[in-house]
């Protein structure tokens, strides 16, 4: 069922509606929150198991979890707004290319913080785990 949205204003050769045009720009938000989510855990933190911890090490991994669950999450929304509102929607005259922007867009930010992640070295007494100077 398509999302019905009162228009409001027109913007250059399209037609928008107010609600329409904010949603497009809500995965690149959450995929920038699930990049901040993925990355406030600390690498040491999932490759340490002690069996006498309370429940630190499953807590950092279920929030791993979640930031992932987050970060597939946006991936799908981008998806979702270029076939709702760029593919399937005749008034665009068949311009898909800033609903493809937009998927690139989730996909760049989802791939700088898995690397960034990925990347980051462990330091033994380090704040944060980065060894500056």
């Amino acid at each position: 069922m398509p999302l019905r949205c009162i228009p409001s204003y027109t913007l250059s050769h399209m037609t928008f509606s107010r609600c329409c045009f904010a949603m497009q720009y809500i995965p690149g938000i959450v995929a920038t929150l699930a990049l901040l989510m993925i990355n406030c855990i600390r690498r040491d933190d999932l490759q340490d198991y002690d069996p006498f911890d309370d429940g630190g090490f499953c807590r950092s991994r279920f929030w791993l979890f979640l930031s992932y669950v987050v970060s597939f999450g946006s991936v799908i929304g981008a998806v979702w707004v270029l076939m709702q509102h760029y593919a399937m929607n005749p008034e665009q005259g068949g311009d898909v290319w800033p609903g493809v922007a937009g998927v690139f867009q989730v996909a760049c930010i989802l791939g700088s913080g898995i690397l960034f992640f990925v990347s980051r070295t462990p330091v033994d007494g380090g704040y944060g785990g980065y060894e500056v100077f």
